[in-house]
């Protein structure tokens, strides 16, 4: 990885931290974009060349913790309701914790769900759906996410897998 590539990566991060630290202490509305580039170190330039509001900055974590997911899969993705799928999710949920209950909490939930419905749009399989069929998707996403919420906000007594089995249980 380039000198640049890297720096731009530590950047990105410092942004992303100082948001998640300053949303600990006031909500989202109230934090301005000097707040966060002063507790992140960097310049005003290097915010906007990288977001367009305290917004973009959540939503490009979610899109960079999905790519990741869809990444690392050794297996087709496109079936979402397969319990695979399932327990991989509620791993990736239980990785990225602390930034999940953050958004939860600052009311910007429905942008998770929003990101991880996107997430199946971009698969070959969402073209060949019915209209039926993209509806059971978007419930499946609502669900998926507002299961996974609480789960965590109830300190996971599920492991991933006796959670997809829940799920997978009523959702059929």
């Amino acid at each position: 990885m380039d000198k640049r590539k890297a720096e731009n990566i530590r950047v990105k991060r410092a942004i992303t931290d100082s948001l998640f630290d300053l949303m600990h202490k006031k909500s989202i509305a109230d934090i301005s974009i000097k707040e966060i580039i002063e507790h992140a170190g960097v310049a005003r330039v290097s915010f906007y060349r990288n977001y367009k509001s305290k917004t973009d900055i959540l939503v490009t974590l979610i899109r960079d913790i999905l790519e990741e997911y869809v990444r690392t899969a050794d297996y087709d993705i496109s079936d979402y309701n397969s319990k695979k799928n399932i327990v991989r999710l509620f791993r990736t949920f239980r990785k990225y914790r602390r930034y999940v209950l953050d958004i939860h909490y600052s009311d910007l939930g429905s942008t998770i769900m929003l990101e991880l419905e996107n997430m199946w749009h971009n698969t070959p399989a969402y073209l060949g759906m019915t209209q039926e069929e993209r509806y059971r998707l978007s419930m499946h996403t609502g669900a998926v996410t507002n299961m996974a919420v609480q789960w965590l906000l109830s300190d996971m007594p599920e492991t991933p897998e006796e959670l997809a089995d829940i799920y997978c249980s009523n959702i059929r």
